[in-house]
């Protein structure tokens, strides 16, 4: 409180900040994934209007893995 009262003093005027809404409800991407779930974080982000990294910290927030599986992995690898 004190530091507050000294930036009034030398500045006049304290700002506060105002957080923008989200863009990503939880329950419209779940529904999203669950109607698209081959769909790549690129697409989900066009949908939403968002970044793919928004996109990626809220499906971490809600434990939804994105992870496909590579078509060459190291057992079907035939060795010359």
């Amino acid at each position: 409180m004190e530091i507050r009262l000294s930036l009034e003093c030398k500045l006049g005027e304290v700002k506060i900040q105002v957080r923008k809404p989200k863009k990503i409800y939880p329950e419209k991407l779940i529904k999203y994934i669950e109607k698209h779930p081959d769909a790549y974080l690129v697409e989900i982000a066009e949908e939403f209007n968002c970044s793919e990294c928004a996109i990626r910290k809220a499906l971490k927030k809600l434990n939804i893995t994105r992870k496909k599986r590579q078509l060459h992995t190291k057992n079907n690898v035939r060795k010359k």
